[in-house]
């Protein structure tokens, strides 16, 4: 696979995995990027082998997502009910009418 060794390229599909749950986007993904590689000078790209991750950052920044979009969805459901409630009173409004002339 180009210049890189397999375990190299394992570890850049298992990065790929972390952020993004389809199957078919990761394997899309990962074949363009393995291609792009192979276009690339060897001498024109640093790999820097050891890179430390912490979860800290990444958990920090899903918790706010996913608070923001808890609260969307509030915001979302709470809109949709107060248009159904809407809706519902009309309809009864006019069977009202209706029965009564």
């Amino acid at each position: 696979m180009g210049y890189l060794e397999k375990k190299d390229y394992k570890k850049i599909k298992n990065i790929i995995e972390t952020f993004i749950d389809s199957p078919v986007i990761i394997d899309n993904l990962f074949k363009s990027l393995v291609l792009f590689l192979k276009t690339k000078n060897p001498e024109e790209i640093k790999i820097i082998k050891e890179t430390k991750f912490t979860d800290k950052p990444v958990s920090i920044v899903n918790a706010v997502r996913v608070k923001n979009e808890i609260e969307n969805a509030d915001l979302a459901m709470h809109r949709f009910t107060e248009k159904l409630r809407k809706e519902s009173d009309k309809r009864k409004r006019k069977k009202s009418s209706k029965v009564v002339s």
